[in-house]
């Protein structure tokens, strides 16, 4: 998620880690030689002091540490993040046991595409659908409602109270800054009402995630605030109140009115064609096995999405982060924007040459916070050989390693490998996956 033109940056919805890109502008006044020669400690002090001073570096940290922040709360991208691990580490295994030589690896994983794939609207407001057939009036996927989200989440802590349901203002901070509409623009057709659009997005997009299908809940949600809107009595007082209004409480409403096909969280299936509802209480401390013997959870945030959980019961703010990201009182979202970061960032300082330096960070500062038995270098080559054998979620602009003159460049295999070495020879990436495909076909 959150590919931005001006540093490509992106938040990976399967494990939850940061990528940021950053160029020379971007880290100025430092010089490509002080980026170069800084130890890893130096080089994470730099980043820190970029981000305070840069204001365009530090939005971009806000825009995905709230793609993490939906990682943390919304059912479906806990649950479908977890299962598509998963998926990942069994096909690992079944080719590593079948054939060592993953060069030659070529694998569907389809857990891995679900977000970028486009469903088709039809119909009119209040009868919408999704459907292939017919006349369709958009093409919308789950990762265009959470970048829509994400959007609208940074203008409204980016402006003053007033301007925050203002569609000139908010046209306007487009303008000046990498931004996502298509969503905002579509919603805005249907109901006339750009003023509207920007009161209700956000809630409307994160009461989605709260079902095994997301872009369809979310037009049923529209439809459904539609009747509402012209049925209901209560409907016009609702809709009169300054914001912040209760949103979060009618998208529930909402919800439970809709007609979902079976019990909620029935399936650990992705693809379950049923439609229902998701809980996260129900996935949090989830857990597969790992080579017959090892129970494992996500990776990166099933403890923070635990302790998220258990801060809901004591303070009711926190259940309101996502939803009104520009109304929360100062001690939360201080306590949120220090507390629930990415539990590991992968910084990428791109100079004029063409070379590149990585700087690796963790959610609590210089050194990674991690629960897995398999080390973190580990899972990361073979989730990077995945990606690549599935040519899924792999893209040339998101390369960490700038080593052209190595074998592996064109290929990209180590497209997520963490640790990338001053001299490409020097890498471990090609002796690391050798030795776990052979460990692991050893074991079979």
């Amino acid at each position: 998620m959150g590919v931005r033109d001006h540093m490509r940056s992106h938040v990976d919805t399967i494990m939850f880690c940061r990528y940021l890109y950053l160029n020379s502008k971007d880290y100025a006044p430092y010089t490509d030689s002080q980026i170069k020669n800084a130890d890893q400690q130096e080089l994470y002090e730099i980043f820190l002091n970029i981000r305070k001073r840069n204001l365009k570096v530090g939005a971009l940290t806000f825009h995905e540490n709230y793609h993490y922040w939906q990682g943390l709360r919304l059912p479906y991208m806990f649950w479908s993040s977890f299962i598509s691990i998963n998926h990942t580490f069994k096909s690992f295994i079944k080719l590593s046991t079948n054939n060592q030589d993953y060069l030659r690896w070529n694998v569907t994983i389809p857990t891995l595409s679900i977000y970028s794939k486009k469903h088709s609207v039809v119909g009119e407001l209040g009868s919408l659908e999704i459907n292939d057939e017919g006349n369709t009036i958009a093409n919308l996927s789950i990762i265009d409602l959470l970048e829509a989200a994400t959007t609208m989440a940074e203008f409204q802590v980016s402006v003053g109270y007033t301007d925050r349901v203002e569609p000139i203002v908010f046209s306007r901070w487009c303008k000046r800054n990498p931004s996502y509409t298509n969503v905002f623009k579509f919603v805005s057709k249907l109901f006339n009402d750009e003023k509207l659009v920007l009161r209700l997005l956000i809630p409307f997009v994160n009461g989605a995630f709260f079902t095994s299908q997301p872009v369809k809940a979310f037009i049923y949600l529209l439809n459904k605030f539609e009747t509402w809107q012209k049925n209901d009595s209560f409907a016009h007082e609702f809709l009169s109140q300054k914001e912040p209004c209760k949103w979060n409480l009618l998208v529930e409403q909402l919800l439970d009115s809709l007609l979902f096909e079976t019990e909620e969280n029935s399936s650990s299936n992705i693809f379950d064609p049923r439609f229902f509802k998701l809980t996260l209480e129900n996935w949090v401390n989830s857990h597969f096995i790992f080579q017959g013997v090892q129970k494992l959870h996500h990776p990166f945030i099933n403890k923070q999405a635990d302790k998220w959980i258990e801060l809901c019961k004591v303070n009711e703010g926190f259940k309101s982060v996502l939803d009104y990201p520009g109304y929360l009182n100062d001690q939360i979202i201080k306590y949120v924007s220090q507390k629930f970061n990415p539990a590991v960032t992968f910084a990428k300082f791109t100079f004029a040459s063409g070379e590149s330096r990585v700087l690796t960070f963790g959610q609590l500062g210089y050194g990674v916070e991690y629960d897995w038995p398999l080390p973190l270098i580990d899972l990361f080559t073979i989730y990077s050989t995945m990606k690549r054998a599935a040519m899924i979620q792999y893209f040339d602009k998101h390369r960490m390693c700038g080593h052209k003159n190595c074998s592996f460049f064109e290929s990209n295999f180590c497209n997520s490998y963490p640790v990338i070495p001053r001299d490409f020879n020097e890498c471990g990436f090609p002796n690391r996956i050798n030795y776990l495909t052979k460990a692991i076909n050893e074991r079979a």
